[in-house]
């Protein structure tokens, strides 16, 4: 799994200070087919923390695969579970 460059919480430090922040921008090249996911710290940290592989929890339609995420992120993210948000969709051209 392939992450943009840059900080993991610069998109919320964008939107909190948005006067005179440069904002890093960066591209990559995505295969044919595959898989976008785009999820907040409150998703993604939880699992880390309990050492669980995010790849394991994306099986299934992205609707499934996005409710398992989130679900085991609040299960496993006690008072950080206020923000686990997913959005994951399928990529064919």
């Amino acid at each position: 799994m392939e992450r943009l460059p840059g900080r993991g919480t610069g998109l919320c430090g964008c939107l909190t200070a948005l006067d005179g922040l440069h904002v890093p921008i960066g591209s990559v090249t995505v295969p044919n087919s595959g898989r976008l996911l785009m999820a907040s710290d409150g998703a993604y940290e939880p699992l880390e923390d309990a050492q669980l592989t995010l790849a394991d929890h994306l099986e299934g339609s992205p609707q499934r695969a996005a409710r398992t995420l989130v679900s085991t992120a609040i299960e496993h993210g006690g008072s950080r579970a206020d923000n686990a948000t997913v959005l994951l969709a399928d990529l064919d051209r």
